[in-house]
């Protein structure tokens, strides 16, 4: 797995793809493409929503750290949806799970799950 300047062209893409989208539906976003990971969240909002933790670097592959409850984000079958492997503490314990996207059809349940589950909880009070 990669950044995104070392990404395969597809991972890229994908990743350009996941911001539009969620852009389109929600105002104000910033979208960050970091030296390790590329991050997505609301100008203003208290926390980042969407950690793209990787990208792959030989195929069409994200692997995505949102904020909020996992058991939430867990009614999108569509995405296999997998508790952090590390106990988080600090900043990190807001982000309990992950998962990976890989497809078009994966696209658009990253798109609703980040909307309905992650989204919200980056613009609560902490």
């Amino acid at each position: 797995m990669a950044d995104h300047s070392g990404a395969s062209p597809e991972s890229k893409n994908l990743c350009e793809r996941l911001f539009r989208a969620l852009n389109q539906r929600i105002p104000n976003l910033e979208y960050r493409k970091g030296a390790n990971k590329c991050s997505i969240g609301v100008i203003g909002g208290r926390k980042i929503f969407a950690w793209i933790n990787s990208h792959s670097s030989r195929k069409s592959r994200l692997n995505i750290w949102f904020l909020g409850n996992l058991d939430q984000a867990s009614r999108f079958r569509g995405l296999s949806v997998q508790a952090r492997k590390t106990a988080a503490s600090g900043s990190w314990a807001d982000y309990e799970g992950s998962f990976s996207v890989d497809n078009d059809e994966q696209l658009a349940d990253a798109v609703e799950l980040l909307v309905s589950v992650s989204y919200p909880e980056s613009i609560q009070p902490a």
